[in-house]
């Protein structure tokens, strides 16, 4: 008997609903496990081998591709971050580099780049980087009101920099323009958080990129690696931008967790789709409610 090796989707998804249309394509429905919390759809041919794609959460922010370069503006509140695969586990082996700049007052981080799971995130301030390999010990406990050393490097980040952070059998370390700045050692695995960069919503700042280079070489899952550049002309999540559809958006609010999913669909007479699905947005706690949406084909291409 064959047997059909698996492949990874070009998307995160739960409580997914797939069906073949006429055309031979594939549409699925399903809550949005990477970008914008929602119910997404994705439509597509399941033999392309896309593989996983990046995707985007951005909320209240401005985001602009130009000059070659992607600029994440300053919106109060504002959420940029562009999402990579996690790595397998706290033994990957991984590289993450940027090359980037901010702009904003000083003593507060202005972007970062991390690597969930193991549990490691470079931020960058106006006057420093920072990374810090024993999660929750930025500070000395005898001095809170100062950054331990060790975990921080001075540097002018309102100029171009290329930063890379970098894990190799448990050693870890961050380098500024190929000279290694900041070291540490993998204590422990933070399995639930993602792998990211772009801006946080307590920045007061805005920022640049250049480029984006990202690895993970696993134990038995297969290698992962993206390579992104703003002279290309496509925004880090362009697959999500071009091939994703945003059927019902379900931001967070406080004191609640986003719920929404178990679409279901039909293709009614004519080719548009009725989607029927469950979701808590505008809702009090604990409630939910049901709804529909009716959208076509011809939105994915819109």
């Amino acid at each position: 008997m064959n047997s059909i090796e698996p492949k990874p989707l070009p998307f995160a998804g739960d409580r997914p609903f797939a069906e073949a249309l006429p055309d031979g394509r594939v549409l699925v429905t399903y809550r949005n496990q990477a970008g914008n919390t929602g119910t997404h759809a994705w439509l597509g041919d399941l033999s392309s081998n896309d593989g996983y794609q990046p995707s985007g959460v951005h909320y209240n922010d401005e985001v602009e591709l130009a000059q070659d370069v992607l600029h994440i503006r300053n919106r109060p509140n504002a959420t940029t971050r562009y999402q990579l695969m996690p790595p397998e586990t706290f033994r990957s082996d991984c590289v993450f580099e940027v090359r980037a700049r901010v702009e904003g007052p000083t003593g507060s981080p202005l972007a970062a780049f991390q690597i969930g799971r193991l549990g490691l995130t470079v931020e960058i301030l106006r006057d420093q980087i920072r990374c810090d390999f024993r999660r929750g010990a930025m500070t000395n406990p005898a001095r809170p009101d100062v950054v331990r050393v060790d975990v921080i490097h001075k540097l002018d980040m309102t100029r171009f920099h290329t930063l890379r952070l970098q894990t190799d059998h448990g050693r870890t370390w961050v380098a500024v323009d190929g000279r290694e700045v900041i070291h540490g050692v993998m204590i422990r695995e933070w399995p639930l958080e993602p792998v990211y960069f772009g801006r946080n919503p307590e920045s007061q700042g805005e920022a640049w990129f250049e480029h984006a280079y990202y690895r993970a070489v696993n134990e038995t899952e297969p290698e992962f690696t993206w390579n992104w550049t703003a002279a290309s002309g496509r925004y880090p999540d362009q697959y999500q931008i071009d091939r994703m559809l945003e059927i019902n958006p379900n931001p967070p609010v406080p004191g609640q967790r986003s719920d929404n999913g178990y679409p279901s669909w039909l293709q009614l007479p004519g080719g548009d789709i009725l989607m029927v699905d469950y979701s808590n947005r505008g809702d009090k706690a604990p409630a939910g409610h049901l709804y529909a949406a009716r959208f076509s084909i011809a939105d994915f291409e819109r």
